[in-house]
């Protein structure tokens, strides 16, 4: 039975309170450390074209913190960069998954594989196309 003025039970609840809080806090600095990264790689960045007939006037730009879509007719979609997975994946390819978000605010994600040798190549999952860095300025 819990009497007037009694503060045990109140002071217990607090106690429980701040371990809760606590924990919380230590939970959220623990994910922080683990999260991955939020720039792109140095060594993916730059202009990135395909041989493709349908890709003739189209590129990818990859920056620090930017994904840009050459759309063709000298347009752009310019899409900054919320986070960078990666992760290593069959004979010496890495593959990654940048989550941008694009003009409207909405999130979105490149996902695709990495070859290093040769100056590099990018394969997107699901897309036949092979990108490869370009040497100079798009061609618009």
């Amino acid at each position: 039975m819990i009497r007037k003025g009694d503060t045990s039970v109140t002071s217990r609840n607090a106690r429980i309170a701040l371990a809760a809080m606590a924990v919380v806090c230590a939970l959220v600095l623990a994910g922080r450390r683990i999260s991955p990264e939020r720039t792109i790689p140095e060594p993916l960045h730059g202009i990135w074209t395909s041989d493709s007939p349908r890709m003739t006037d189209r590129y990818l730009r990859l920056t620090r913190g930017l994904v840009i879509y050459g759309q063709g007719q000298g347009r752009e979609q310019v899409c900054p960069v919320d986070r960078v997975e990666s992760a290593e994946a069959a004979a010496g390819e890495s593959r990654f998954t940048i989550h941008y978000r694009d003009d409207d605010g909405r999130k979105s994600a490149l996902d695709f594989t990495f070859q290093p040798g040769a100056g590099g190549t990018i394969r997107l999952v699901n897309r036949p196309e092979v990108w490869r860095r370009s040497g100079g300025e798009v061609r618009i």
